[in-house]
């Protein structure tokens, strides 16, 4: 099964070479490695210079990517990225994501390594004088997929697997990571996967998972998947519908739920809610983590219940 679900289908109209004399308004990719291209570089583009070092950390047994960005007027900004790799690498894009920004947002992307695990993208955008700087994390090595150029109409956005679907209703094999889409605006990054601009992507790639659904193995990843894809797609009663029929009754991996905004592996143990079932144990999930917008009633009192996540990261 497919590990990232929505992000196979973010393929880039156009090839992106990762040269600074790409046409106007295209995106611009760097492919920096310590060992091939040095331990500082220094690249320029689009009124930027950017140059990337290594660093190490107090504690870390390997060097980590460090991007300093510089412009003319404004103060440079560092990026440090993820250290577990001998030879460290990075990818670095530009790309005109906000149409409030002078100039274009950078992107550093780097790569814990191992098996499970995972790509850090920094991005730091420009406004008001000022850099400001936001983190994604994702599963899988950095790609120029991050960066999504055909979702109709309007400037790029970012694409990243939803982490919270790892492990918790099936392995990491079995796991489907939903994608969500981030775009900034007017310096902030927000999440606007539910815009209807993505409904028919959602569509799509919810009845591929339906198959899915519908099959052998741990087919409840899948399940939770689709589920997910069609409700932000506006189709949750239907696919609800569809996934009370077909999940794997003879399976007892869900997650537990917590009373607080702690996540599962930090609640407070008189904060835990248990799940007797599937079905409760998805519901409560689909609430938590945005893909549903009421709280379940059997999940916990209604004057403690905890707010959904945001789906806006944090500067």
């Amino acid at each position: 099964m497919r590990r990232l679900g929505l992000l196979a289908l973010l393929t880039l109209i156009c090839s992106l070479g990762g040269l600074a004399h790409a046409a106007p308004g295209s995106p611009v990719w760097f492919d920096w490695k310590a060992s091939r291209d040095g331990a500082s570089h220094t690249y320029a583009a689009q009124g930027l210079t950017l140059t990337v070092s290594t660093t190490r950390s107090k504690g870390d047994d390997d060097p980590a990517a460090l991007l300093t960005i510089a412009a003319p007027g404004a103060a440079p900004v560092t990026l440090t990225g993820v250290s577990r790799l001998d030879d460290p690498a990075a990818l670095i894009g530009l790309a005109q994501l906000d149409p409030a920004s002078p100039r274009p947002q950078v992107l550093f992307l780097t790569f814990s390594g191992g098996a499970h695990c995972c790509t850090t993208l920094r991005l730091a955008t420009f406004i008001a004088g000022a850099w400001r700087t936001y983190a994604l994390t994702y599963d899988g090595p950095p790609g120029k997929d991050a960066l999504k150029t055909d979702a109709g109409p309007g400037p790029p956005v970012l694409a990243a697997g939803d982490e919270n679907f790892d492990y918790a209703f099936a392995s990491h094999a079995g796991s489907v990571l939903v994608a969500r889409f981030y775009a900034v605006r007017a310096g902030r990054l927000y999440d606007v996967s539910a815009e209807p601009r993505f409904a028919a992507v959602y569509r799509a790639e919810a009845a591929q998972m339906l198959g899915y659904c519908r099959g052998d193995g741990e087919r409840n990843g899948a399940c939770v998947a689709y589920v997910a894809e069609a409700s932000l797609a506006g189709d949750h009663a239907a696919a609800w519908r569809q996934v009370l029929a077909r999940y794997d009754r003879t399976s007892t991996n869900w997650p537990t739920g917590c009373r607080t905004d702690a996540d599962e592996d930090h609640c407070p143990k008189a904060d835990v809610i248990t799940f007797k079932s599937f079905p409760r144990a998805l519901t409560w999930f689909l609430w938590r983590y945005g893909y549903a917008p009421a709280a379940p009633t059997f999940a916990c009192p209604a004057k403690d219940c905890p707010v959904p996540l945001p789906r806006t990261p944090a500067p």
